[in-house]
């Protein structure tokens, strides 16, 4: 279960996600003040039994949550990247869009290899088989610079990559319409 952040304006409660942690990290070394603003919480001391919390101007939070959404609509880095393939399994019968490709063999090499794309991944990562039959992993090139892998076995194998929108902007979204539709002058943040 994914930790949550749950906002409080009077008794009005809306609760999101906390998600991509990764991309949370890059938001918050472009604009730290606004990621404080809008997720930063305070530890409660030891003898406390209360969820990390902490408040925040609601005009304050709006400017921050507008700030954060129209970073993310502007930096092509902040927009996920999601690698696919597409190859033929078998000469004449074409598979598009797969995140993984098994049983890979490169020209001229022994190894045996798995092809992994999904969000921000694309691995060519060596594997023997281990004692339980399991593929046991070992050194990973990352191939998202690239467009095409030949291999022995699937022949050209096309790696495509398409942007995707985070979740966290809708989830942004979500939150600054729970702010403008309220009237107090402070938010309360809560880790849950």
């Amino acid at each position: 279960m994914s930790m949550q952040m749950l906002y409080t304006v009077d008794e009005a409660r809306l609760s999101v996600p906390l998600r991509d942690h990764e991309l949370l990290e890059q938001l918050a070394k472009l604009l730290p003040k606004e990621c404080e603003t809008v997720f930063g919480v305070e530890e409660p001391d030891d003898t406390s039994f209360q969820a990390p919390r902490g408040t925040a101007a609601r005009t304050e939070m709006l400017a921050a949550v507008d700030a954060l959404v129209d970073a993310l609509k502007s930096d092509p880095q902040l927009r996920p990247q999601r690698y696919v393939f597409d190859f033929d399994i078998i000469p004449g019968v074409a598979v598009t869009g797969h995140t993984e490709v098994s049983q890979v063999r490169l020209p001229g090499d022994d190894k045996r290899y798995t092809l992994f794309g999904g969000i921000n991944q694309c691995l060519l990562r060596d594997y023997e088989v281990g004692p339980n039959g399991l593929p046991v992993y070992k050194g990973a090139v990352d191939l998202r610079g690239q467009t095409v892998l030949e291999t022995e076995d699937h022949g050209p194998i096309h790696i495509r990559s398409e942007q995707k929108r985070s979740p966290i902007a809708s989830d942004l979204k979500r939150l600054r319409q729970f702010l403008a539709g309220q009237s107090a002058a402070t938010v309360t943040k809560e880790l849950v």
